[in-house]
């Protein structure tokens, strides 16, 4: 398969054009007709700033099987202004402005499933040396969502409706690593936990706060010496965001002017570590997964003394041995480590209970609803998804009983039948209100969770009896729903509930709401 990159010139050439337009109609539902699609959307494209195309075509002259095309772009165009308006004001200042928009990525489905998407998305981005950022739908499972996880690109924000802001950083494309100073070696043993640890990280993060000001976004203490009771090297781990890592003007000299050394450069990080080597500064941009990474793998060990004591005999296991390098001996790390953090990913939700409906849903809720199955009550969501298990604490349980103590229990009556689309059956409350309310208050309190995580862009509250079944059963429940009296219910707390590792739901802390009025 031939794959061509085409400059705006070459792009306009009538036959190209028809033949791209024809390729996008038989992938996209809503392709306008030819003459119109040619000159509101193919034209007006073409005529930005770094426009490029790719094709895919079995021979020069065949027809197209697949393509992609982007421009770089810039304030006051429509889809850029809609993902600035998305994104809180940091993140848009870093992303959107300046990077290039992957616009289409498109391939015709009897050519899929042979890496064709793969070879055009690598082919439009060849030699880009900028932020890019793209619009996919908020599914993981996606063919596509898969393919730029895989490539590299990562969440960046929501736009609702079931999309998401994808963005990959190309800015360090050509860097290689760069290794500066000595190397660190794995020590001959573990040293048992010192409480001196927390008290060098204070002084440590004094330091870098004196020196960067705002431009530290976050200070954090992390890797083992963070975990009371854990056995480590006796290095003391910090992360620290900053704006933009590529800017290193804004606080590299900075760091070095603190006392500290440039150990390593490399494409989304930079180390620094003071002469002694006692600690690693690790800089990174606050929206890298490797940011949160840190913080789940510490909240995680932190929390869990199985987890702790896996970690620690495992790292003892391997530092009895020869290691090439520091490296080499964190790389051994990886597998406990990924398993670590994937138990500190578990989910939460927040929701209000309704026992009062089990009499009447729960035979359906068994039968059609997967998550009764995995032990989640019958409830009307009030916010989803929330903190990773790992990050439950007394700090959030005191925050979240006092923000619900302000809110006045309320009763409400369950009977109407709804459909989310024809897969999803469900109970409306009467009123509704009063969920909705809820929903807005803990989103408002917690901005980095949004309901749904942004895939819709109106609350509905609803209580889910059925969905993910074949429709004619789904259909065959609703007159067992509706056969039933009204349901009167009174909502008087709000819970906590928490994935488990083995993927099944329990119920954690209640947060009572105030007095009924």
């Amino acid at each position: 398969m031939r794959i061509d990159t085409i400059g705006h010139a070459d792009a306009l050439d009538p036959d190209l054009a028809e033949a791209v337009w024809r390729c996008c109609a038989a992938v996209f539902e809503d392709t306008p007709a030819y003459d119109e699609w040619r000159r509101d959307t193919f034209e007006r494209h073409a005529a930005r700033e770094g426009f490029r195309l790719v094709v895919a075509r079995p021979d020069p002259s065949g027809d197209v099987v697949g393509l992609a095309w982007g421009h770089v772009g810039h304030a006051g165009e429509h889809w850029n202004d809609l993902v600035r308006d998305a994104l809180d004001p940091l993140t848009a200042d870093r992303w959107v402005g300046g990077h290039l928009e992957v616009v289409e990525l498109a391939v015709l489905p009897e050519h899929r499933r042979a890496g064709l998407g793969g070879r055009l998305l690598d082919a439009l981005l060849d030699g880009v040396r900028r932020r890019c950022l793209l619009s996919a739908t908020d599914d993981p499972t996606d063919p596509a969502v898969r393919l730029y996880l895989a490539r590299g690109w990562r969440r960046v924000g929501t736009l609702g409706r079931g999309r998401q802001v994808m963005g990959l950083d190309l800015r360090e494309a050509d860097l290689e690593v760069e290794f500066h100073g000595p190397p660190s070696h794995v020590p001959d043993a573990l040293t048992p936990y010192d409480d001196a640890w927390p008290a060098a990280y204070v002084e440590h993060e004094a330091r870098i706060r004196a020196a960067l000001g705002d431009t530290a976004l976050s200070v954090e203490h992390i890797g083992s010496t963070s975990v009371p009771g854990l056995a480590a090297k006796p290095i003391v781990d910090v992360l620290v965001t900053v704006p933009d890592l590529v800017d290193e003007g804004a606080y590299l000299p900075a760091l070095l002017d603190a006392g500290y050394e440039l150990r390593v450069r490399e494409p989304g990080h930079r180390l620094v570590r003071p002469p002694g080597r006692d600690a690693h500064v690790h800089v990174l941009e606050p929206d890298d997964p490797a940011a949160e990474d840190y913080l789940v793998f510490r909240d995680q060990l932190r929390r869990d003394a199985a987890d702790r004591a896996l970690y620690e005999q495992t790292k003892r296991d391997l530092i009895s041995r020869d290691w090439a390098s520091m490296d080499a001996y964190a790389d051994a790390k990886t597998e406990v480590v990924e398993a670590i953090k994937e138990r500190g990913r578990r989910r939460t939700a927040l929701v209000v209970v309704v026992p009062e409906v089990e009499a009447a849903v729960t035979a359906i809720r068994d039968e059609l609803d997967p998550h009764a199955r995995l032990g989640v009550p019958a409830h009307v969501t009030v916010l989803y998804p929330f903190v990773a298990a790992a990050r439950v604490d007394a700090t959030l349980e005191t925050r979240l009983s006092e923000l619900f103590a302000t809110v006045p229990g309320f009763d409400v009556t369950f009977e109407r039948v709804g459909w989310f689309g024809d897969d999803v059956l469900f109970l409306a409350p009467e009123p509704s209100e009063p969920f909705r309310a809820l929903t807005e208050l803990v989103a408002e309190a917690f901005p980095d969770h949004a309901p749904y995580g942004g895939r819709f862009d109106e609350i509905t509250p609803h209580l889910t009896v059925a969905h993910r079944a074949r429709p004619e059963r789904l259909q065959a429940a609703v007159p067992r729903l509706e056969a039933g009296p009204p349901v009167a219910a009174s909502a008087r707390a709000v819970t906590l509930l928490v994935q488990q590792p083995d993927g099944r739901w329990q119920a954690g802390p209640e947060f009572r709401l105030g007095p009924q009025r």
